[in-house]
């Protein structure tokens, strides 16, 4: 067997492979102020990158073949309702016509799993819309929704198996 489907085969997903979704942290900075902060009032975060396709017709082909020709940065978050900065950024666009971005850094890092930490950071993201005043009679904690778009992205560390340390 090759040696490269020899590596493939052996990689099993295991319990200790997996990541829990509330050991990570998030940090926001505003672009315009460069102002960075933890963004401790999160409940969760998807980030994904959407693929632009189109149909293309190829001669002498009776089907037509998929071109991925640009992509698109989207997400959502959920956040507890206790924080005005945002909506005070969107009052500022509101009056100048200038609207805010920010840098969105996430960092999945489950010390109790045998995988290192994971670093992405979303560039340049820009809020879909925003909840400026919020009301629940039925709710003990008030929660917003965001959704927001990005223009680009880095990841700076990956998943890694950790190394055994033997001493």
């Amino acid at each position: 067997m090759p040696k490269a489907l020899e590596r493939r085969t052996n990689q099993y997903l295991t319990a200790d492979k997996m990541i829990s979704g509330s050991q990570a942290e998030v940090w926001v900075t505003y672009n315009d102020t460069g102002d960075r902060f933890c963004y401790a009032r999160l409940i969760n975060l998807s980030a994904k990158c959407k693929i632009n396709k189109k149909k293309v017709s190829i001669l002498g082909r009776t089907g037509k073949v998929t071109r991925a020709f640009s992509w698109e940065g989207e997400g959502s978050a959920k956040l507890y309702y206790c924080d005005s900065t945002q909506r005070q950024k969107v009052k500022e666009f509101a009056l100048s016509g200038k609207m805010f971005s920010m840098d969105i850094e996430v960092y999945n890092n489950d010390a109790s799993s045998c995988m290192t930490e994971q670093g992405v950071i979303l560039k340049n993201c820009i809020l879909d819309d925003i909840i400026l005043a919020a009301v629940d009679i039925d709710t003990e904690e008030l929660t917003e929704e965001i959704n927001f778009s990005f223009d680009d992205f880095e990841i700076t560390k990956t998943f890694e198996e950790r190394t055994l340390e033997v001493k």
